[in-house]
């Protein structure tokens, strides 16, 4: 007889951030692992994802109401699916848990506690983040990071114990897998490529305008993938908005570097990405940059202008250097792969009690 199910729990957007990417590849990814002892549902508050290809894995749609956040009605998407006879719930968007058993939640990144809060809606994540999420990461039966760094900020600044934490790192997108062997080509005249995602005051799109406004800018274009923050264009910055998988992964072959200038990371997605495709990586030395990128690129302090500014003329002056970063990048990358980070959450989920 088969077991109850494990079910799957994403927040109400389908967009192209991080977050988003992994949780359309892990979906994915358990999708070829159905079956046997184990499977899934997934929980979804947007009704498109029932026309998404979710490899078999049934969908069911939470009728919440759009007005509510979203972390205002995880308790009654946690009942609904207890009460649907699910075996756990894992929570892949961070929000605070209820009280109920058999809850597994990744933690993405603690960004809202570790950067000055401006402006209301910041003010607002900060008060979220310190007073409801991580208290209520106590009620969980395993908390699932991204990375290392992630898991000693919740031990050590929070208190969380250490044999309730999981370090699962994501992977290289299976949209991308099949491309990654491509001769690089870098494109002539040369561009630097910043993956920027969502609109968020820590991406650093800032500091590249300012760059490329300045004295110290590069001799290329800079092509910025996700939207834009204000009215500023400068001369030769181009934003392209969200993007198709296949023309993102051509930008990554044919970028002079790839330039991640967060203030503060989970895990860089983007970085991983360009890794995989050969590219180099100019990223700011931040505990998710350092751990991830390593010596496969290079790392400036976070917000140095005319220190982002050296690096990349330092890459589009020396094509040899910026051909055994790539290099270094790719085999870094190999290691991260979904099917390893299905691995390891299967084994978790067969210690769910």
């Amino acid at each position: 007889m088969k077991s109850s199910p494990i079910a799957l729990l994403e927040d109400g957007t389908l967009g192209r951030g991080g977050i988003r990417r992994y949780q359309r590849e892990l979906v994915r990814a358990l999708a070829e692992r159905r079956g046997g002892d184990l499977d899934w549902v997934l929980y979804s508050a947007d009704p498109r994802a029932q026309r998404r290809d979710t490899g078999g894995i049934p969908v069911r749609i939470l009728a919440a109401p759009r007005w509510l956040p979203w972390q205002r009605w995880i308790a009654p998407a946690v009942r609904s699916a207890l009460a649907a006879g699910a075996r756990g719930i894992h929570l892949l968007t961070q929000a605070p848990l209820p009280d109920a058993p058999g809850l597994i939640i990744t933690v993405h990144d603690l960004a809202p506690l570790e950067l000055p809060a401006v402006g209301l809606r910041e003010r607002a994540r900060r008060l979220l983040f310190a007073r409801r999420l991580v208290p209520s990461l106590r009620r969980a039966f395993r908390i699932v990071v991204d990375a290392p760094f992630v898991a000693r900020s919740l031990m050590e600044d929070w208190g969380l114990r250490r044999e309730r934490i999981e370090v699962v790192a994501p992977g290289l997108s299976g949209c991308f897998v099949g491309r990654l062997d491509r001769p690089r080509s870098p494109a002539a005249p040369p561009y630097v490529l910043a993956v920027l995602g969502r609109r968020e005051r820590r991406k650093g799109e800032e500091l590249l305008l300012r760059l490329w406004t300045s004295t110290e800018a590069p001799e290329a274009d800079l092509c910025i993938v996700g939207a834009r923050r204000g009215d500023r264009r400068p001369e030769r910055v181009r934003y392209l908005g969200e993007i198709d998988d296949r023309i993102l992964s051509d930008l990554y072959t044919g970028a002079a570097a790839v330039v991640c200038p967060s203030l503060t990371e989970g895990f860089g997605l983007p970085a991983l990405e360009a890794m995989g495709h050969g590219a180099p990586v100019v990223a700011s030395a931040i505990p998710a940059f350092e751990e991830l990128v390593a010596d496969a690129g290079i790392l400036v302090r976070a917000g140095d202008l005319s220190g982002f500014g050296a690096a990349l003329h330092r890459l589009l002056a020396d094509p040899e250097l910026a051909l055994r970063l790539g290099e270094r990048g790719r085999h870094r990358a190999r290691a991260f792969t979904w099917e390893r980070a299905v691995d390891r959450l299967v084994e978790l989920y067969r210690r769910l009690p």
